[in-house]
Parts: C-alpha cells; structure tokens; sequence
C-alpha cells in the first residue's frame, strides 16, 4: 500500500506507478496503484521480484517516500 499520513491517520494514494523487477534486473510488470493505494497483481511466473515506485514520478510529485513494515 502506497499512502501518506495527515493528522494521524493514513490516505492511500491512487495512480502511483509501481514497478516489479525480476531476478535479472528486467522489469516484469508494470502497474497503478488503485484509489485507496493498494495494487494486486497475479500473473507472475515462480521467481524472486522486487516492487519499486517509479522514482521519476515521485521526483516530479514532489514525494518523499520511506518503508514501513
């Protein structure tokens, strides 16, 4: 879930562009975010991915971004 915190409580962000890149460094899927910032995506082959936001559109944005687990 993509989403940035006002006030104590959490928006999900829609449109963000999201990235899957496989175990050679290729980009396997590419992706929006849904409204409420969740994304879903089924169709992956067995393997190791990592998602990554698009950098570009965070720049332009103006967006800071960091992980929480």
């Amino acid at each position: 879930m993509f989403y940035f915190k006002e006030n104590k409580s959490l928006n999900g962000i829609g449109r963000i562009s999201v990235n899957v890149i496989d175990e050679n460094e290729n980009i396997a899927a590419e992706f929006l975010t849904g409204g409420n910032g969740y994304f879903t995506y089924l169709s992956f082959k067995r393997g190791h991915y990592i998602g990554k936001i698009d950098q570009n559109q965070f720049e332009t944005l103006n967006f800071k971004g960091s992980v929480e687990k």
